[in-house]
């Protein structure tokens, strides 16, 4: 016991690798287990934030590296401050603003501080909307339909945040499917409600599969973000979903298509979600 004071220090001066040794008597020995459980935690919690550092730093460089060549090119005369390049600036500038968005977004998710405003959903309008959303961004050769059971398909959730999953899930599939199709189905399981959304793009390698929900994660490492997406929207919608009871799933055969989607639990399966406030006054 009189070693833990210094032990103690050690971790507070930053060495979250150091333990403590479980010896004495159980009561003792328990301690131990709890300070390096302590120890752990504190371990676990600054590897993720030196990860999100250099994640940021990583999505931020380009686009930065974009405005200010082009800004140094018109200041020396090199490049002409015409229609076009203002435009172009103008679309960097946007690919910015919108990384920095889903960052805090990803940011007040990962706190579990997203705000939700549960209520009777019907999922098949939800879906059809955001499948007319797509449809208007897909490539020319790609047609996106929505399909749905008979009859009204309900879940308890919060509409607004159900309508963000799907996007993303569909935001996906038009980046990475330039002919074919992408169908969103909703189906009705014993224990819920399934939606999925199907494509006839490139595909996902199997070694890739398991990490896509993860933040920032992309399966080619060189894909710019204008064409890659900024790698926040699964992670996202992942925790969106859990919010909800639910879980996602992702199957896919490299260059045959992929199939990415959701449950949610049936009306009154599960208690409502929670109604959240950001107290940062965020999203």
């Amino acid at each position: 016991i009189r070693r833990w004071p210094a032990a103690s220090q050690t971790l507070a001066s930053g060495d979250f690798a150091h333990r403590v040794e479980r010896e004495g008597p159980a009561e003792v020995a328990e301690l131990a287990d709890a300070f390096n459980e302590m120890a752990t935690a504190l371990e676990n919690a600054e590897a993720l934030r030196r990860r999100l550092v250099t994640d940021v730093a990583h999505e931020l460089r380009n686009p930065i590296g974009a405005l200010r060549a082009q800004i140094e090119g018109i200041a020396e005369g090199v490049i002409p401050a015409d229609q076009a390049r203002l435009a172009s600036l103008v679309e960097d500038v946007s690919t910015l603003s919108r990384l920095v968005d889903d960052l805090q977004e990803l940011s007040i998710a990962e706190a579990g501080r997203l705000r939700y405003e549960p209520t009777r959903v019907g999922i098949c309008e939800t879906v059809a909307a955001e499948a007319g959303r797509a449809a208007a961004q897909a490539a020319a050769d790609v047609e996106v339909a929505a399909s749905c059971p008979g009859e009204p398909v309900w879940v308890e959730a919060d509409e607004f945040r159900i309508a963000q999953a799907v996007r993303n899930l569909l935001s996906n599939a038009v980046r990475h499917t330039v002919r074919g199709r992408i169908d969103v189905r909703v189906t009705c399981e014993n224990s819920g409600v399934r939606i999925a959304v199907i494509d006839t793009g490139e595909g996902i390698a199997e070694d890739d599969l398991p990490f896509i929900w993860e933040r920032f994660y992309r399966a080619d490492a060189s894909r710019a973000s204008g064409t890659g997406g900024t790698g926040v929207g699964l992670a996202i919608t992942r925790r969106i979903i859990e919010d909800h009871g639910g879980r996602v799933f992702a199957e896919s055969r490299q260059g045959q298509g992929s199939t990415v989607g959701f449950d949610l639990p049936a009306p009154g399966a599960h208690a409502p979600v929670p109604a959240r406030t950001d107290p940062s006054g965020g999203i």
